[in-house]
């Protein structure tokens, strides 16, 4: 059976909701792919304590917001001032990432 990939926002949810919502579905790992893991609005999904929650819970937490993120730090992704997804996907940097969230899949649900 092929791995299967989730994906997933948080909303406003309590981090109990959200990690019942995970255990309901089989999720045993969470990446994290947002460039800068933090929000004023919800601290609860901030990198820390999403991690700890997480951990606490028995669901890996690994951080890839750097290889995957939408906000790439290469000035190569912009065509004036707007990310370019086909340039991001080809940076080697990207392809790492997608790498690693492979590899996680053969261990991960």
């Amino acid at each position: 059976m092929p791995a299967e990939l989730f994906t997933i926002g948080h909303s406003t949810h309590t981090t109990d909701y959200l990690v019942g919502l995970l255990k309901q579905h089989g999720v045993t790992a969470v990446c994290d792919v947002r460039s800068h893991p933090y929000s004023k609005h919800n601290p609860q999904y901030n990198k820390e304590q999403i991690s700890r929650e997480l951990n606490a819970s028995n669901i890996a937490y690994v951080f890839l917001g750097k290889e995957l993120g939408a906000r790439s730090d290469n000035p190569r992704c912009y065509v004036n001032g707007k990310l370019q997804y086909d340039k991001l996907a080809n940076e080697p940097l990207f392809q790492q990432g997608l790498t690693r969230l492979k590899q996680g899949m053969e261990k991960y649900s």
